[in-house]
């Protein structure tokens, strides 16, 4: 607490308790923000539902994330296959699914997402692919050419992205990456 107390805090603001074989309980009282709200409020963005019938294959080694997106694009009308690792993608593929899109997590554990997408191209060829992913260094990595989704998203975001993944593209045209407009004090 002691490193705490210089910067920000009061005796009013901020308090702990310790006690040995029990435990430590910190609160810390925070001032309500004036800062004005987004002039966007994102809960009532458009959500694009399928304007086509697809089939979605969802990569994301986190069982939680996984579920809730495939509830998501399920909501929006796409039927979705999961697959928790990107070995679990290609087994998918290698017997003979062929999905439309491939959404994957760019960061899982023996195969990242843009691995995934290198090694599925091979197989199968015209399926388009969403990378998504919380890392914003990404954009000049090795996953630069393939569009993207930023962590943390909500249904209308990711409804904008499959579409976008889905309708045909130019050869050679990459979709922008738009990273979310959330403005924060950077004081």
């Amino acid at each position: 607490m002691s490193g705490l107390k210089p910067r920000f805090c009061s005796a009013d603001t901020a308090s702990a308790l310790s006690e040995p074989g029990v435990g430590t309980s910190a609160t810390i009282w925070l001032p309500v923000s004036t800062d004005a709200p987004d002039s966007i409020d994102e809960r009532q963005l458009p959500v694009t539902r399928a304007a086509q019938s697809a089939t979605i294959l969802l990569v994301d080694d986190e069982e939680l994330v996984r579920t809730g997106t495939a509830e998501m694009l399920g909501d929006l009308g796409y039927e979705v296959i999961e697959a928790s690792s990107g070995a679990e993608a290609l087994r998918i593929l290698r017997s003979g699914v062929e999905p439309d899109l491939l959404v994957t997590d760019f960061l899982m554990p023996g195969m990242n997402g843009v691995a995934l997408i290198e090694h599925s191209r091979a197989i199968a060829t015209r399926m388009n692919v969403l990378l998504i992913t919380g890392y914003s260094t990404i954009a000049e990595g090795p996953g630069a050419n393939y569009p993207r989704l930023a962590k943390p998203y909500r249904q209308a975001e990711l409804s904008r992205r499959v579409a976008e993944a889905l309708r045909p593209q130019q050869s050679g045209d990459v979709l922008a990456f738009q990273r979310p407009n959330r403005s924060r004090d950077s004081k």
